[in-house]
């Protein structure tokens, strides 16, 4: 379970009538350091200049995001892309973890924990999307 998903609702007793779009955005909010902490995890890795591009096409998914949203109607383009885009941030992360790059097991260990927490994020994310 994410972290957003156990805050959504605290979130919503405080600001009341959020739009699905203040919730996404807040949600990309929590994954966003975990991204700079992979990062800093890897940086002795052989493979680290692999890993920051990976960690780079994420956080440039996740701004991509976050720009859809700041001028979002809602429409089914929108709602199609933010979908996808979204999509793509999981499997790339997963991607990250199956290609090998990471070789210390315990630099491994942790990587995977941040990853799964950001993949969490963004399952957690996706119902608040409405359908197009």
């Amino acid at each position: 379970m994410s972290f957003f998903s156990k805050i959504e609702s605290f979130f919503e007793k405080f600001v009341h009538n959020t739009t699905w779009e203040q919730k996404v955005s807040a949600g990309i909010g929590l994954a966003a350091p975990g991204l700079e902490s992979i990062v800093a995890l890897t940086a002795g890795e052989s493979d680290a200049s692999e890993i920051q591009s990976v960690v780079s096409e994420v956080q440039t998914d996740l701004a991509t995001v976050a720009g859809f949203l700041a001028q979002s109607q809602g429409g089914a383009s929108v709602v199609s892309t933010l979908t996808t885009v979204l999509n793509a941030v999981k499997s790339n992360l997963g991607a990250l973890l199956t290609a090998g790059h990471i070789k210390d097991a315990e630099t491994l260990t942790k990587v995977t924990a941040i990853v799964n927490g950001v993949i969490d994020e963004v399952e957690a994310i996706l119902p608040l999307i409405p359908t197009a």
